[in-house]
């Protein structure tokens, strides 16, 4: 059987299936701009590694948990030009906060060892 499409987040942080469809996904989206979706955020020298809640599964198998956290690596160095930057995407998803913690902080660890041996941190 599929999961839900959309979730939320409880009071205690616990994801929750959103009964029946979103009747206008573009607005729902917009209620989760704020800082309660944020497990991490953490910028080194120019790079920002985020962790959030996504309220829609990423889990697109169908079988197994619902992969509902994100942890991303952005180049925000502006000293650098647009050529010299970090292009490759590095994203991993989880799913339970617990997890999404952790990846956030060996993402973290990561950027940091190999930003000190002067390679992309990815």
């Amino acid at each position: 059987m599929a999961h839900p499409y959309y979730y939320t987040l409880d009071e205690n942080r616990q994801p929750v299936a959103m009964a029946g469809p979103v009747e206008d996904p573009e607005a729902y989206a917009k209620t989760w701009s704020g800082s309660f979706r944020r497990v991490g955020s953490s910028h080194l020298c120019g790079f920002h590694v985020s962790t959030v809640f996504i309220p829609i599964d990423m889990n697109y198998t169908g079988t197994g948990d619902p992969i509902l956290w994100e942890t991303m690596i952005f180049d925000n160095r502006e000293d650098v030009p647009d050529e010299m930057r970090y292009e490759e995407q590095f994203q991993y998803r989880y799913s339970t906060e617990a997890d999404a913690k952790l990846g956030h902080e060996l993402a973290v660890t990561l950027v940091r060892e190999r930003l000190s041996k002067g390679l992309p941190p990815g």
